[in-house]
């Protein structure tokens, strides 16, 4: 389970920070990537070799709910003295203050509030390796079963469950590609234990949806086409040449043809059949222009192998959800695999409790306020 949270990893039952070396005058710290919705905070500059102990950021959590030291001291059966010493440990180890004192007790500060949501998630994640290792054994017997939207188990998840083998030799991943659709309706019989789909918005009961990251689509053409020489397309030449797309998904398709015309583009959309990898050899070989996803055309793109035209106007962006089945206590195989995955998406941090605090999280129809439901499904429901 290291590095769950961006620079923080575990070490026989402490959390260990990474340390900053600021003493180098021009030397650059490459933040990471912050996925929609996260707030990246600098990080604080901690003394070097400085250790914190899940303990103490219990004793901590247990000031934060009960509002005094003498409040955490009767829940954790300890002094009030012992507590306040646990509170000044972690303030001269962090260099800041974590409480203001008052009469009616104490209030944390906002680096304290911060702290609060980190710690919370790394006692949570180790209760969960706990159980994990308790069902290790079972894991070999309960393959892990994903489903993916045309396209994606290729050239996005492969990286991911590749990864996860490797980890977890002992977990069976089974992949299935299905339209958006279909892969709901299997979640929901479960079927699978989670997929991934693409899609506007999600409004479906019973799916548990977490947005992971935005999907763009791009004009690209190859080094043999017409186009490859202009730095962008005009509306008359969008409209003399249809523009390939994949359309083994319906959903897709249908909602890029929405999206259009909604912009008022002059653009013929031509759905081909053979696939997103069949699609882009074309692409590559110079014979069509197409709208295709980042994640396929990423490499291409950075290898000059393929040119993106901007469309003067024209924006075609949807969201990457993971949805699983709401109300029911989550798989083994599937706790493991959300684990795994917040090392790219620390959104999921927040779903991967135990079944009380999931059904503090989530609304009647399985969505986490304020997350599930940002977008619809394009998924016409009979």
């Amino acid at each position: 389970m290291a590095h769950l949270i961006q620079g923080w990893s575990f070490t026989q039952g402490f959390v260990s920070f990474q340390v900053i070396d600021c003493s180098r005058p021009g030397q650059a710290h490459r933040q990471p990537p912050v996925p929609r919705g996260i707030v990246w905070r600098a990080p604080v500059q901690f003394q070097r070799g400085f250790m914190v102990s899940l303990h103490k950021l219990a004793i901590f959590l247990a000031v934060v709910d009960a509002g005094s030291f003498s409040g955490a001291g009767n829940a954790l059966y300890m002094t009030q003295s012992a507590v306040s010493q646990h509170m000044q440990d972690l303030e001269a180890r962090f260099g800041i203050r974590l409480f203001e004192r008052g009469r009616r007790g104490v209030m944390p500060t906002p680096a304290a509030q911060l702290l609060a949501v980190y710690a919370r998630a790394l006692l949570r994640l180790a209760g969960e390796a706990e159980g994990a290792l308790a069902e290790a054994g079972a894991l070999a017997h309960q393959p892990l079963h994903l489903g993916a939207a045309p396209g994606l188990e290729e050239y996005l998840l492969g990286g991911w469950i590749r990864s996860l083998r490797e980890r977890v030799p002992a977990l069976n991943v089974v992949l299935t590609s299905d339209r958006a659709q279909r892969l709901a309706e299997r979640v929901l019989a479960h079927e699978l234990h989670a997929a991934f789909v693409e899609a506007d918005r999600i409004r479906l009961p019973g799916l548990v949806a977490i947005p992971l990251r935005d999907v763009a689509y791009h004009l690209v053409v190859g080094r043999g086409h017409p186009w490859h020489g202009l730095e962008r397309i005009s509306a008359r030449a969008l409209s003399a040449q249809p523009i390939a797309v994949a359309g083994e998904d319906h959903a897709t398709t249908s909602w890029l043809m929405k999206s259009a015309a909604a912009q008022e583009l002059p653009v013929r959309l031509e759905p081909h059949r053979t696939g997103l990898h069949a699609l882009r050899q074309r692409v590559l070989a110079g014979q069509i222009a197409a709208l295709l996803p980042d994640y396929a055309i990423h490499h291409d793109v950075h290898a000059h192998q393929m040119r993106v035209l901007p469309v003067q106007g024209g924006e075609f962006c949807q969201t990457l959800f993971l949805v699983w089945a709401s109300g029911h206590p989550l798989p083994a195989p599937l706790r493991v695999f959300l684990v795994f995955l917040a090392e790219h998406f620390p959104q999921l941090l927040v779903t991967t409790g135990d079944e009380g605090e999931r059904a503090a999280r989530f609304g009647q129809d399985g969505g986490p306020s304020g997350v599930a439901h940002s977008g619809e499904l394009p998924i016409e429901q009979h």
